[in-house]
């Protein structure tokens, strides 16, 4: 009678070790669901109606960047000019710090939109971003120059770029290494 109460209890424990298995696959599904919908919005497969339910994550603050970065690449991938206001908040909220952990990743990703999208409403912020200081705004800086450039190509009218943007430009080329910079692209 002990080693049938002793099975049952073996069962039980084996039944909780698959719940929790389980689980544990389930968060390791969702882990790649955002870069699943990145790789089929890059490939004209993701319905953009999809968008309209991920908006709400651009609204989120920390500790989800990773999240937020993988909406913004669907929309920057998706052209997905109804974003366009969410995108330029990020960047005007958005500072990166010599601490910052994913805001770097998630600054130029939301250039990069901005820059897919080449609308003139996001010249301002993408000129704010060239011309940030520091190191640690490097990463981002190429890539917001180049969705600048697309903006300003789409605007109807020439926009004056502040000496600031052309000065942060030029002290990052003239004080940072070529490797060192050409390796975060």
């Amino acid at each position: 009678d002990d080693e049938s109460e002793e099975d049952d209890e073996d069962d039980e424990e084996d039944d909780e070790a698959e719940g929790n298995e389980d689980e544990d696959r389930g968060r390791h599904i969702t882990s790649y669901a955002g870069d699943l919908l990145v790789s089929r919005a890059r490939a004209g497969t993701l319905d953009p109606r999809v968008v309209d339910r991920l908006l709400p994550v651009l609204a989120e603050e920390q500790p989800v960047e990773h999240r937020r970065r993988a909406v913004v690449e669907i929309i920057g991938a998706l052209r997905y000019k109804p974003a366009l206001p969410a995108l330029i908040r990020i960047l005007e909220n958005t500072t990166i710090e010599s601490d910052s952990i994913g805001k770097e990743e998630l600054v130029a990703s939301t250039a990069a939109a901005l820059g897919a999208l080449a609308e003139p409403a996001a010249i301002a912020v993408l000129a704010k971003v060239v011309a940030a200081p520091g190191m640690h705004n490097d990463k981002p800086r190429p890539i917001a120059a180049d969705a600048l450039a697309s903006s300003l190509a789409a605007a109807h009218e020439p926009h004056p770029i502040d000496d600031a943007v052309l000065a942060e430009l030029l002290t990052t080329i003239r004080e940072r290494d070529d490797g060192e910079l050409m390796s975060g692209t």
